[in-house]
């Protein structure tokens, strides 16, 4: 068996030990804690333990702020430079229009209103709300199409980035997302990218 570390996941472990000299897993535990009303965990003193859960109230009634108000995707044109020909300025409105459409759909589609209290929850108590767009091939969007745009939110600790003091995620070399998967539903994807048998043992 192969013992060599990939480039990958020597970046993957790099940017656990920074969040491990950072503490950011300790304080997050701490955080979600104290957000349930566990705010005497570890405590070993034998007095009594009285328990009002400020902490949620002010994170809910902030959220709940935040993510009340309606949210939309909008196309315009107000920044492009003048358009002369009345044609060129109608193929540009009707583009737009249809953008507007799609994207109006996509995020009826993606239950983007509930996506967003959970990203701002997210926020609150660990201090990032990430959203991660992936197109999944196996998504049956229409009877003649298959494929389309999966969005999910993205824990803090779940992501690794090339320079933590970067803010545009955009211009990272790269960026790692962690998580869980099955063993067999990863054998089965192996096997559909092309991957030997022995590579999948």
């Amino acid at each position: 068996m192969n013992k060599t570390v990939s480039k990958a996941w020597q970046q993957y472990e790099n940017g656990k030990q920074h969040k491990r000299r950072i503490n950011l897993y300790e304080n997050i535990r701490r955080n979600e804690r104290f957000y349930r009303g566990e705010q005497w965990y570890g405590s070993a003193a034998e007095l009594p333990r009285p328990i009002f859960n400020i902490i949620r109230r002010i994170i809910d009634y902030l959220v709940g702020n935040i993510v009340s108000n309606r949210v939309s995707i909008r196309y315009t044109d107000e920044s492009l430079p003048y358009i002369d020909k009345e044609s060129d300025a109608e193929t540009l409105r009707s583009a737009l229009e249809v953008l507007g459409g799609n994207a109006a759909y996509r995020w009826e589609h993606e239950h983007m209103d509930n996506m967003l209290y959970r990203l701002m929850l997210d926020a609150a108590i660990s201090g990032d709300g990430i959203l991660y767009c992936s197109w999944d091939p196996s998504a049956r969007s229409s009877p003649l199409l298959s494929g389309d745009i999966k969005t999910q939110t993205v824990d803090n600790t779940n992501i690794f980035v090339a320079d933590v003091n970067l803010a545009d995620i955009q211009s990272q070399d790269y960026i790692i997302l962690s998580g869980r998967q099955s063993v067999s539903s990863l054998k089965n994807e192996a096997r559909e990218n092309g991957q030997s048998e022995g590579d999948i043992k």
